[in-house]
Parts: structure tokens; sequence; C-alpha cells
């Protein structure tokens, strides 16, 4: 009973305007440490910046050090040092997190920018289509299921189920084309390689920046925190 009524005053107390932040390995399951507000204004926990750069042993406001971060060698402090490892990642990915919805909103980030992750390549059935009011192309990949590429294999090529797969799952499309001319080509036909993913990088990256559109519907990035 003492300790309910302990908790219930510390779960009031956060409600509190100036309520007092503590920061401590529970930050990991805190979406405060990072995040856009309804008017796009990021924000940070104050408290967690200062204790991860006492943590880190460095000083966030500086550039990133070129020659790495410096790590503890002696296990005791090793120890310590891994507590933190949760909260550091899930902080990275609130910011990275942000940065995505800047960019999808339209609004710049200096020094990043958005782009595609790199896919591999999938099977498919390839549809020209055309757009009824704009009359422009609108062709398309529909995927094939793992018994639909089979069944292919099988009419096309007499290629039995077995021969389909490595172990545990279907064979790729490079994996498929060692098979012989005549599979390499039937796999020209019906492997594509899907749009990837969209990642936040830095300006540097060879990759050319995604064009935001922001009126429509918004291709949000697979690994976009929620």
């Amino acid at each position: 009973m003492d300790f309910g009524e302990e908790l219930k005053a510390a779960a009031d107390a956060t409600q509190d305007k100036n309520a007092m932040l503590c920061a401590g390995d529970w930050c990991t399951f805190c979406d405060a440490k990072a995040f856009v507000d309804e008017n796009g204004e990021f924000y940070e926990c104050p408290a967690l910046i200062d204790k991860m750069q006492e943590e880190a042993q460095m000083d966030f406001a500086d550039e990133p050090p070129e020659m790495g971060i410096p790590v503890p060698t002696d296990v005791k402090t090793l120890a310590h040092a891994a507590k933190w490892i949760g909260v550091f990642d899930k902080y990275a990915k609130a910011v990275d997190g942000a940065i995505q919805l800047e960019l999808l909103a339209g609004r710049p980030v200096e020094g990043y920018k958005l782009v595609r992750k790199k896919a591999n390549r999938a099977f498919g059935v390839y549809t020209e289509d055309m757009d009824e009011l704009t009359e422009a192309d609108d062709n398309y990949w529909d995927g094939l299921s793992e018994g639909d590429v089979v069944a292919i294999m099988d009419s096309e090529l007499g290629l039995e189920r077995e021969k389909c797969y490595q172990p545990g799952k279907l064979k790729s499309p490079a994996q498929f084309e060692k098979m012989g001319k005549e599979v390499k080509k039937l796999i020209g036909e019906m492997a594509y390689k899907p749009e990837g993913g969209l990642t936040v990088t830095t300006e540097d990256d060879p990759r050319p920046a995604v064009e935001v559109t922001t009126g429509g519907s918004v291709d949000f990035p697979d690994d976009l925190e929620d």
C-alpha cells in the first residue's frame, strides 16, 4: 500500500508543468526523448542529452570526433556503459525518424536528404496500363507468390518443385539464373527490382535525393519510428 501511494504521487508529478526531468535507462520507453510536434518543431529531452553527453564523455554541440568515440577499457566501466546502449540506439532512431518526417513534409534539414535503399529483385508479372485521365502510361509490377513462381517454372520449363528451393526458402532470381540459359531468359521476364524504402543520409551520399511531394499520398519509410 505504501509503494502504491508512492507510485501514484510520482505518476501525478509527471503532469506538473515544470516536472523534474531525470534521465536513465527508462528513457528507452519514453516518446519525449526526441520528437516533432504538430507544428513541425523538433524537440528533445534536455536531461537525456546531458546524461548521454556525460556517459559518452563528449560534447554533442561539437562536430563528431574524427578518430571515433572513446571506449572504456575496464570491465566495470564497460558493464556500466552497456546499460546505455539501448537508450542511445532508441534516441538515434527517434532523431532519424524526426528528420524523415521533416524531409517528407518538404522542410529541408541542412546536410541531409532522403534516398532509396538498395532493393533486391523480386518475382512479379508486368502489366501495361494507361491512366484514363492523363492518358499517360501507368505500367506496374504485381508480385508473385512462391506457389505461382513454382507453377510457372513447372509449366514453362518442366522444372521440378524441389529444384526451385534452397534449404528453407525459394531460390532468388540470381540463383535461378545459374541453372541455365532457358531459366535465365524466363527470369528476365518475371523478375524486377522493386523501389527501395526511404532512408535518411548525408548530402555527400552518391545516391540521388528522392523528390518529395507534399500533396496527396506520402511514401513513408518502412522503418519510421511510431
